[in-house]
């Protein structure tokens, strides 16, 4: 009886760990919802930042692992902007400024939970910039 109340409990515990991201209201769209090229390639990347931006707190600082995940993405996506294709460059930019003023106002301890409102509102345009079919 044990054995086959198992698997029951593992599959409740994935479903669980599962709905983070609808729990704190982020409903991304997949990969390939995202236009052909830059936006296609930078896609992981904004929405590895969306889901750090939901994660920015409330008050305090932000904890290294969100931070560490700003920077990857931010890393990635400044490579990819200078060719990015003008329609996009917008969006992508200014995700790219408001990563790096929260890692560098959290970096001197001067981090404000408006940046994390920002940073979701330029989340936002990114994603709706690169999803629309030009």
């Amino acid at each position: 009886m044990r054995t086959a109340a198992l698997p029951l409990l593992i599959a409740v515990t994935a479903v669980a760990g599962c709905s983070s991201s609808s729990a704190s209201g982020l409903k991304q769209p997949a990969v390939s919802a995202f236009t052909a090229g830059t936006c296609r390639v930078a896609a992981p990347d904004i929405l590895q930042t969306g889901r750090a931006a939901y994660r920015l707190p409330g008050k305090g600082q932000p904890s290294s692992s969100v931070l560490a995940d700003l920077a990857s993405a931010q890393g990635r996506l400044r490579q990819l902007e200078p060719g990015a294709e003008p329609a996009y460059r917008p969006a992508l930019s200014k995700l790219i400024v408001t990563v790096g003023l929260i890692r560098l106002s959290s970096g001197v301890g001067s981090y404000q939970p408006a940046q994390a409102t920002t940073l979701r509102a330029d989340y936002t345009a990114a994603v709706k910039t690169c999803t629309q079919r030009q």
